[in-house]
């Protein structure tokens, strides 16, 4: 059933690197009637992620890198996916393909989609376009760590992958897209 929906008026309240949208919308309730509500929104863009593994040694490769928003609740360092936004025009495999380049040095030698999920919809428009990839020793074309005018300091981080359980049970991974990715590898391998 298809529910109508109106945005009545929309202002943008911040436009940094971190856009934020205010507006007045109205829609239909499941009961029949409309409600009208004032919400706010990180518009953020799409983005890709990538669970990658080495094939060359059967590891899975993650970054770390320092992010501001989790020092609140531990030392700000985390190890993730390699993940980026999908530029205006873009398309998002190719997208994935220069994040890999940039922050651990690979060309990509395979891609597969995993699946589109919202970050945290009840905040964000941002999606993640999650893909599995693989790469190899003979794929590495240099030492990655990000780009200098984007601000990135990247470690490229190494699991084998019969450690992911043990990892994963750990806790050691806290990132939503990694935990997300890492599961389905899990579920994945045979």
């Amino acid at each position: 059933m298809d529910r109508k929906v109106k945005v009545k008026g929309k202002d943008r309240l911040s436009d940094g690197f971190l856009k934020i949208d205010k507006a007045t919308v109205e829609y239909e309730t499941f009961s029949g009637g409309t409600r009208t509500a004032q919400v706010e929104s990180l518009e953020r863009g799409d983005s890709v992620a990538a669970v990658i593994l080495d094939r060359s040694c059967d590891e899975l490769i993650f970054v770390e890198q320092f992010r501001y928003p989790t020092l609140a609740h531990g030392p700000g360092w985390i190890e993730e996916l390699v993940a980026g936004g999908v530029k205006a025009g873009e398309e998002p495999g190719k997208a994935l393909e220069r994040e890999v380049l940039e922050e651990i040095g690979f060309e990509v030698e395979s891609l597969e989609g995993i699946g589109t999920f919202y970050v945290s919809p009840g905040g964000s428009s941002e999606r993640i376009m999650l893909y599995f990839a693989t790469v190899s020793a003979q794929s590495r074309c240099n030492d990655g760590g990000g780009r200098d005018d984007e601000g990135e300091d990247i470690r490229l981080v190494r699991l084998p992958a019969n450690d992911l359980a043990s990892a994963l049970e750990a806790k050691r991974f806290v990132d939503a897209k990694t935990l997300i990715g890492l599961m389905w590898f899990q579920n994945r391998k045979p």
